[in-house]
């Protein structure tokens, strides 16, 4: 082969596709580029070498791997330097396998006549080639000696010059020679730097091909220099690409721009670093740095790939973890829970935002400092909490703790222990929850519940006390007969008795309506006088029965107030009775009323003070803030059994404060009296409406009338009939809805009392059959249940009824609606 001084192929003959990858046919290219695999250093090399010394230069032994075998050859290259022109270089490549042998023979091998003169013919056409090329050397030969001729003119004109500066090389010859010396030590120099040089470069060479960093170094004209043996999986190289533009690759991970980032580094010199995923979603770190030579010039880059991959999911990996710690955290903060950590001292690292609501203290404020004695726990029940979270990790139970401001904390607190690799604490997690709330609920339903438990063995009590007298009421009527006397303290025992029972039934009643929110007022104004005269109506017997002095002191003027006159009534009653009961026999009983004035000068009345006092047993200190609790009674009362059911004095605090008044209870303690004050409003310009003036003559004789009694209970039925027929009225009676339509069409009552709770037809539905037809409209109907709420009221209304009595039906009511009065 035939190359220039650029190594580019010229010319070629005999089998070189055996050593270059060209068929024949191709155009000029570079020998380098073409050689095959273990050929190009050695080529490059040899040329290299030949070049510089323009000598022949031979390479035995060179293994050469084609497609399917290795061969051994010789290379011998001689430079050619034609006149007139540049220095060629022909390359000849020695089969060393074939062509040894022969030329060690000294002999060749006999040829056919054929084959003798197709060699001969290829012969001669080299021949003939030959001679045209030596002919054209020759006329070259010619003109370049007509140029030696007229140079040979103009050297022997310079002659003369040469002699004259001959002295002057002469001169400077001593002045060589000593710089000979100096460039002899120089050399010798020059050869250690290339010793450290060849050193230096075996060194690179073994470090790049022992290392497993993908490296691969680019040239100033962006073709690959050089590449690792790492750097051909993950860059999809080939040792072939050397030599080949960066941009023509095609990398096995996903830099589109990749030419650009090395143009760049190169020009600005500046190291790009960048991250990189392969096909196969392999990350990998990208560093471009500038290459320097030795003389600090840049002629180049240096491409490094360091595998993250790993790092790369670790970071993901943090990174999510870092959000969920994050969105923790979070959830942390926003925990009404009190959230705290604490170190192996006992000294607060963390404290939530929970915390800081609980206990008053800020993060900032406690941190550092022990937990123990931020939160005021226990020093005992402390040593014993950690004794515990020491031995099992873990302590779940309550403390009580104190606020910043002193306010005691009851705290369920669960403690984890964590442990570092040695098994020493290293930190403890706490989430405390306050449960003070819970815990006075707890104790305050605990307390209720104890009071209902209470109650309904006094209820049971207050039940028996009247049920008692009745039944040996009954007991003695069967034996006594007919004696009047007997008789007649029976009756008077038994209205007591039912009385009692009425009271009883009316006071629940009315707590219930009342804890319902379902009892509705019926205000109206009436006077003072009216009020207290019904109250002690009501409690004189009892107060008389007692021996006990009941002093009343009223104010002079007449007092007009706008209230339910039946509640306020029942206020006064319920006041008196409990006076009574907790007055020892004998003693003194007060019921003072007087006007609250304004205190600006004008002495005008705003309100009535009403006060109710007693010199008997008192109250305790303990028991007198809760006297208005529902089912509240003292202990000793209880003892000595003057307690009742435990929910008046709950009754006539609600019906007050209905009212837009106060009541308030005062005692000096046990043995010294009680006193209960109550402030009702007053009525504005309004005026006491009169029975007179309502239309009811209260002297009125009783007519005698048609009464039809309808209830499935046959006792309550019969007993009903009995008293409205010794009233002197005409009963008739029914069990049922259809009796009762069947008595409305034959007996024509007036006034019909139905029971609601029939079976079958009910008494609704009874009402509603009667209305439908107008000839039984005149009829009054009267509900009879006990039900006795406010839509109670109204269902029997709406169903046609025209009054509604709560059972036991007693005569003041039935008279009252005969006579025209709807006391309902």
């Amino acid at each position: 082969v035939l190359v220039d001084e650029n190594f580019d192929i010229l010319q070629f003959r005999g089998r070189t596709d055996r050593f270059l990858e060209m068929p024949p046919g191709e155009p000029t290219t570079n020998v380098l580029q073409m050689a095959r695999e273990g050929l190009f250093l050695e080529l490059r090399s040899a040329l290299t070498e030949a070049r510089k010394s323009a000598e022949v230069v031979r390479r035995d032994g060179i293994r050469v791997r084609t497609d399917e075998h290795i061969h051994l050859i010789d290379l011998e290259i001689i430079p050619v330097r034609p006149l007139g022109q540049g220095q060629y270089l022909l390359v000849l490549f020695n089969d060393a396998e074939t062509d040894a042998p022969a030329a060690r023979s000294g002999s060749l091998p006999a040829l056919s006549d054929s084959d003798a003169q197709i060699e001969a013919g290829q012969l001669r056409q080299e021949l003939g080639a030959t001679r045209e090329y030596l002919q054209s050397l020759i006329e070259q030969q010619d003109a370049a000696n007509e140029e030696l001729r007229s140079a040979n003119e103009e050297v022997l004109s310079s002659n003369e010059e040469l002699q004259s500066t001959n002295e002057e090389l002469e001169t400077a010859k001593e002045e060589l020679q000593s710089a000979n010396e100096e460039l002899t030590t120089v050399n010798e120099q020059l050869q250690r730097r290339n010793l450290e040089l060849d050193l230096a470069n075996n060194d690179l060479t073994n470090l790049l091909s022992s290392t497993s960093i993908p490296v691969v170094m680019v040239g100033g004209d962006l073709r690959l220099r050089r590449i690792t043996g790492p750097a051909r999986r993950p860059m999809n190289l080939l040792p072939s690409d050397v030599g080949r533009p960066i941009s023509d690759l095609s990398l096995s991970f996903i830099v589109p721009d990749l030419a650009e980032i090395v143009s760049d580094v190169i020009e600005r010199v500046q190291t790009v670093e960048r991250e990189v995923e392969d096909r196969e979603g392999r990350w990998y770190l990208m560093r471009v740095h500038p290459y320097r030579t030795a003389d600090n010039k840049i002629d180049g880059a240096v491409i490094v790939l360091l595998d993250v991959d790993q790092i790369r999911h670790a970071q993901v990996e943090l990174h999510h973890r870092t959000e969920e710690l994050g969105q923790q955290v979070q959830l942390m903060e926003l925990s009404q829970d009190a959230i705290i950590v604490r170190d192996a001292d006992n000294r607060i690292l963390s404290w939530n935002h929970g915390a800081q609501v609980i206990y008053g203290w800020s993060a900032e404020e406690v941190k550092g400092l022990p937990l123990e004695e931020v939160l005021g726990t226990d020093k005992e029940r402390w040593r014993l909490l950690n004794k515990d979270l020491d031995e099992h990790g873990a302590w779940e139970g309550e403390l009580r703790q104190v606020r910043r401001d002193g306010t005691a904390l009851i705290m369920h607190s669960r403690e984890v222990l964590v442990r570092d690799q040695h098994g020493h604490r290293l930190a403890v997690l706490s989430i405390k929850r306050d449960i003070t709330e819970l815990r006075n609920a707890i104790q305050a339903l605990t307390e209720a519940d104890r009071r209902k438990d209470e109650f309904m063995a006094t209820l049971a009590h207050e039940l028996r006390n009247p049920l008692a007298p009745v039944r040996n009421a009954v007991e003695i009527m069967r034996i006594a007969g007919d004696n009047p006397a007997t008789m007649a303290r029976l009756r008077e025992m038994l209205d007591r008795q039912v009385q009692q029972l009425s009271r009883i039934v009316d006071d629940l009643i009315d707590v219930s309506r009342i804890v319902e929110k379902k009892i509705e007022l019926r205000r109206g104004v009436v006077a003072l006088t009216q009020l207290v005269d019904t109250a002690l109506e009501t409690t004189r017997s009892r107060i008389e029965g007692r021996h006990q002095q009941l002093t009343v002191s009223l104010p002079a003027r007449p007092v007009q107030l706008d209230v339910d006159s039946v509640r306020i009534s029942q206020v006064i009653i319920n006041l008196l009775d409990n006076a009574s009961k907790y007055t020892e026999a004998g003693g003194n009983i007060w019921l003072t009323a007087e006007l609250a004035l304004d205190g600006k000068g004008k002495d005008e009345p705003v309100g009535l003070i009403l006060e109710v006092r007693d010199d008997g047993v008192g109250i305790t200190a303990d028991l007198l803030p809760h006297v208005f609790d529902m089912f509240t009674q003292g202990s000793q009362t209880r003892k000595e059994g003057r307690g009742g059911l435990g929910v008046g004095l709950s009754l006539v605090r609600s019906l007050v404060e209905m009212h837009e008044g106060g009541i308030r209870a005062a005692s000096e303690g046990p043995g010294q009296g009680a006193t209960f004050t109550v402030q009702l409003p007053l009525a504005g310009a309004k005026t006491v409406a009169t029975p007179e003036e309502a239309g009811v003559d209260e002297k009125a004789p009783l007519r005698p009338a048609r009464l039809l009694v309808v209830d499935d209970s046959v006792d309550h039925a019969e007993s009903l009939g009995m008293l409205l027929r010794l009233m002197g009225h005409e009963v008739h009676l029914a069990a049922s809805g259809p009796e009762a339509l069947e008595a409305v069409a034959t007996f024509r009552p007036d006034v019909a009392l139905i029971d609601i709770g029939l079976p079958g037809m009910n008494g609704y539905d009874v009402a509603r059959r009667i209305r439908e037809q107008r000839k039984y409209r005149g009829i009054v109907l009267v509900a009879q249940t006990g039900w006795g709420q406010e839509e109670d009221r109204l269902r029997s209304k709406s169903a046609g009824f025209d009054h509604h009595l709560v059972k036991p039906v007693s005569r003041d009511a039935v008279e009252s609606i005969l006579k025209g009065r709807k006391r309902t």
